[in-house]
């Protein structure tokens, strides 16, 4: 019989969940400052610096969060920290969607698309407080928030290079099977396997964003 703690997880899955997103913790910093110097250099307007800034504290929010919460060994605390961790999936999304949004989709069905994801990441947040065991919902609520670009892919498609679309639908499909390990509980490092597509995913999208920048 594996030896878990109160959350499901061995001493070994632990440290490779705590691992996998630190080394995210470590590339979002890393990513943001590129992104950032790369901006500065073609002198874009406001906007572009506030959808790269919103995108890139979203990154660094969820992997701080989930690293967090996979090292602490307070049960207490740690259950606080579930929530947080949870919830900063639902930020994720709505923050890698905010710079294709404002520069990539300038039409007011971007904007209204931005206004959708926020307010389906703020009521995610909301039902995590009441219903953090089911996961059911929640993944239900990433892959509509996930797909929800394709309501105006058009205006996507006329706005972008086809190295762009690539990463972009890349990093969609990988987060959408990355869900099966994260609901599959009885495969032994599941939880650091989704970390993996996670990770993967907000790379391939993190280059979808740089194609706007350079």
């Amino acid at each position: 019989m594996r030896k878990t703690n109160a959350f499901g997880y061995t001493f070994g899955e632990e440290i490779a969940n705590a691992v996998t997103h630190a080394v995210g913790v470590a590339l979002s910093v890393a990513g943001l400052a590129v992104l950032v110097g790369l901006a500065s250099a073609n002198s874009p307007g406001a906007w572009v610096f506030v959808a790269l800034a919103i995108y890139g504290a979203s990154m660094f929010l969820l992997f701080t969060a989930s690293t967090l919460y996979h090292t602490v060994t307070d049960t207490r605390m740690k259950r606080v920290l579930q929530i947080v961790d949870h919830s900063m999936i639902y930020v994720m999304i709505a923050g890698t969607y905010t710079p294709f949004c404002l520069m990539a989709m300038d039409t007011g069905d971007g904007i209204a698309i931005l206004i959708a994801e926020w307010a389906m990441a703020i009521l995610g947040i909301v039902l995590q407080g009441f219903y953090s065991g089911k996961d059911w919902y929640k993944c239900v609520i990433y892959l509509v928030m996930g797909w929800l670009i394709i309501v105006d892919v058009g205006d996507v498609i006329d706005h972008s290079t086809a190295w762009t679309l690539t990463f972009l639908i890349a990093g969609g499909v990988t987060y959408s099977l990355g869900v099966i390990f994260y609901i599959w509980d009885r495969l032994p490092y599941n939880h650091a396997i989704w970390h993996l597509f996670v990770l993967g995913a907000c790379v391939m999208q993190y280059f979808a964003v740089l194609q706007y920048v350079i």
